[in-house]
């Protein structure tokens, strides 16, 4: 074994302590692995420049604060003595004050970009409030800076106040941030935004104006019943990934249809609330619904006995019939299946794939028709309308999304 070789393993072995002890590289992943639709792009960068600009304006004022006297007296001649004596301190001082010119523009133009990309809706108010609030503290810092040279009379707002306001809330900014997402480019894909099936969206496209309104209000009210309501709360707490699409049942727990029927209303409720023995070991846990939620729950089960049910009654009907593509999976397919049920992505995609639910459409005819290098793009940065339907990034290594992507192309046998 060779030098580098020693120093290498020495090097993987103090890495491997280290990451056991501390969990760095998970944290190093999370705070800067983050995914941006669309791809990156020039005009992402200038929240992070401003950031960047900040943080040389902190270094280079806390080098010219060694010097600087807060004085009437002294004020003026101390930054002339900054300039004239101090080792490179006409540098410094002139890479602070451009600084501060160049934060200026670059807060200037984050903002435009924001406001013309729309980054500030989709549950990105706070966001924009709050970088509005460090706008303004950014002004502040300018203005009160601007008086330095000649007297101290705000000093303590420039060097204590405005910057510990400053720093809070650009953690608060990098949090709402991190908390919201990315806002993506001004235009979502076409191709991702297909993916969409809210039935306004299907009428827009195929009616005049008025029916088009008129859909739109029919699926709001439809969205607003306590059965739909129910169905989101089934679809959303992962109760579709071991009942099935619809509550048809899976291989992992019974069929939920005709339930109600079984139990009393009361004794459902509380089993629900509390899982006795045998549920609890097939994977059953506690929930803590309020009752107006229970009672949506319980409606949407209670209407899973009736055949006429609609679209949904058809794809459980689907569902419950071909729970597998009729082809013969390879290995890497069956690897794949196993990381989509185990990943819980029939919680919105339906048992399989195949059928869908009202958080997401069927694998079967759009994923399925995509090249393997789109549908990889789209499980690892998902489009602005598939995260708005809780779709995560996918974090998964490469041969088990090479798997998950084998399964998914196989879906289109079953079309």
């Amino acid at each position: 074994m060779t030098q580098n070789d020693h120093s290498k393993t020495h090097e993987q072995g103090i890495r491997g302590w280290v990451e056991s002890r501390t969990g760095l590289n998970l944290l190093l992943k999370v705070s800067l692995d983050e995914p941006v639709p669309g791809g990156t792009r020039w005009a992402y960068v200038f929240g992070s420049g401003l950031l960047f600009v900040f943080i040389s304006q902190v270094i280079t004022g806390i080098c010219l604060a060694l010097y600087y006297v807060p004085s009437a007296q002294n004020a003026h001649v101390t930054v002339a003595y900054i300039s004239k004596q101090v080792a490179a301190g006409e540098f410094l001082r002139s890479l602070h004050v451009y600084g501060a010119s160049a934060m200026i523009v670059v807060l200037a133009l984050h903002f435009l970009q924001t406001f013309l990309w729309g980054a500030y809706k989709g549950r990105r108010e706070l966001l924009w409030i709050s970088g509005g609030v460090l706008a303004s503290l950014v002004l502040a810092m300018g203005f009160t800076g601007y008086l330095l040279p000649w007297d101290q009379k705000f000093y303590l707002a420039h060097v204590i106040i405005i910057p510990a306001l400053i720093f809070t809330f650009i953690a608060t900014h990098i949090y709402l941030f991190r908390k919201a997402g990315a806002a993506g480019p001004i235009l979502a894909s076409t191709v991702t935004g297909a993916a969409s099936s809210a039935p306004a969206q299907a009428a827009s496209a195929t009616a005049p104006a008025a029916a088009t309104a008129q859909a739109r209000e029919a699926a709001t009210a439809q969205r607003s019943s306590p059965v739909m309501q129910g169905e989101h709360i089934f679809v959303s707490h992962g109760c579709i990934a071991c009942h099935g699409a619809n509550g048809v049942g899976t291989p992992l727990a019974i069929s939920l249809i005709g339930v109600t029927h079984k139990f009393p209303h009361d004794q459902l409720i509380n089993l629900i609330r509390h899982p006795n023995a045998k549920m609890k070991a097939g994977g059953m846990p506690t929930f803590t619904f309020t009752d107006p939620q229970m009672d949506n729950l319980v409606a949407y089960l209670a209407q899973l006995h009736k055949p006429t049910a609609g679209a949904g009654a058809s794809q459980a009907s689907a569902s419950a019939t071909h729970p597998t593509p009729p082809h013969k999976l390879t290995a890497e397919e069956q690897q794949g299946r196993g990381i989509y049920v185990s990943a819980r992505c029939s919680t919105c995609h339906g048992d399989g794939g195949m059928a869908g639910t009202a958080a997401a459409p069927s694998l079967t005819s759009t994923a399925s028709e995509l090249p393997p290098d789109m549908i990889r793009h789209l499980l690892e940065h998902p489009s602005i309308a598939m995260q708005s339907h809780g779709m995560p990034p996918v974090d998964l290594s490469q041969q088990d999304l090479k798997a998950l992507i084998a399964y998914v192309r196989a879906l289109r046998y079953n079309r």
